[in-house]
């Protein structure tokens, strides 16, 4: 999610200017349909991708699944409707999906509404007010909309400088909880060899988690820089949650790779790992492997395969941090807890929704 990303209930610039000068065939192209699965994609992609200060998106007068798919990747929606009854459900929405409310601005005709006025204000940092008469058919200018997107306009360049400075080491991580670099060893096919640094144990997780716990809430993105396991990396990006999380890589262009967000397991897996699936009695578990490493600008498309509900993922193989953590992250909220494999160590859980699956625990 890139800044700026924002969701906003309009209709678009050019729909309006053909209003001026071709009124009927701007109606006949407004006839509304359903959404196609082909133009969902395209929708949700163009938002995943848009690396730009501001990207508005209609997305329609009803709360759907569609919406849903589009939204996964937005950062923001302003609220447009003529129906007071409807703003609650576009809030739940909003809270639903993590989408920060930038305004909600009602809409009034004053053939209807004839003691209709325009107002607006900002109430605890939310753009709220009353707009009248945007029937195309008036092309009446609206001092709320103007204030809106002046509104707009400092908003998104703060949060824009802001996101630009959220970074964290691995190291700062542990300082928060006391944590400090010790002597120990490290068992490899080659033997044991000695080393000094920060000697992560499973058991630490609960206060990795703690200590992140505060800066999720801040809603920015953030870039994580350092050497760690992969099952505390799947902890760390999850701990930001639902804040955009990179981690820092020096072999990928860029330097950085971003976890993607709300991506969906689907049907068998697709992308460049091969996806192996197998169901136990108490958990399911899924291996992956590759001939190549994977590419980081192909990210997106890989996609984990389905599973049976209820049980515990456990991921095991061999691939790019930041590509197990993406992995882990679809599973993160379909599955009521995710395992990393550590050779040496174990399943190692680093996600969990269940008491009965402690954070920090390890399976053989």
């Amino acid at each position: 999610m890139c800044p700026g990303k924002t969701l906003k209930k309009d209709q678009g610039f050019w729909i309006q200017e053909l209003y001026r000068n071709d009124p009927e065939l701007a109606a006949r192209l407004r006839v509304k349909g359903k959404f196609s699965e082909e133009f969902v994609n395209w929708a949700a992609k163009s938002v995943h991708n848009c690396d730009s200060r501001f990207c508005f998106v209609d997305i329609g007068g009803r709360v759907t699944n569609e919406n849903r798919t589009i939204c996964r990747d937005a950062e923001a929606i302003i609220i447009l409707s003529g129906y007071p009854e409807k703003i609650q459900e576009w809030l739940d929405f909003a809270s639903e999906m993590k989408l920060k409310v930038l305004a909600v601005v009602h809409s009034r005709l004053t053939r209807l509404v004839p003691d209709a006025t325009e107002w607006n204000r900002v109430e605890g940092g939310v753009f709220v007010g009353q707009a009248i008469d945007l029937d195309r058919d008036i092309q009446r200018d609206s001092k709320t909309i103007a204030a809106l997107a002046a509104f707009l306009i400092d908003v998104v360049s703060v949060n824009h400088k802001e996101n630009l400075m959220n970074s964290m080491t691995v190291s700062q991580i542990a300082s928060m909880f006391g944590k400090t670099q010790e002597d120990y060893e490290i068992k490899g096919r080659d033997g044991a060899r000695q080393v000094h640094g920060l000697n992560w144990k499973p058991a630490e997780l609960p206060d990795v988690e703690r200590v992140l716990k505060p800066f999720s809430a801040l809603g920015t993105p953030w870039l994580i820089d350092g050497i760690m396991p992969q099952w505390l990396a799947l902890t760390v990006v999850h701990g930001f949650h639902p804040s955009v999380v990179s981690l820092a890589d020096t072999k990928v262009k860029g330097g950085s790779v971003q976890i993607c967000q709300r991506k969906t397991p689907k049907g068998e897996g697709a992308g460049e790992l091969g996806w192996t699936v197998t169901e136990h009695d108490d958990h399911v578990l899924v291996e992956y492997s590759s001939a190549d490493p994977i590419s980081a600008e192909k990210l997106e498309e890989l996609i984990p395969p389905e599973l049976p509900a209820g049980k515990p993922v456990r991921l095991s193989g061999r691939t790019a941090t930041w590509g197990v953590v993406d992995v882990g992250m679809a599973y993160a909220h379909v599955a009521p807890a995710v395992f990393v494999f550590q050779p040496g160590t174990g399943y190692v859980c680093s996600v969990t929704h269940r008491a009965d699956f402690v954070l920090g625990s390890v399976i053989n």
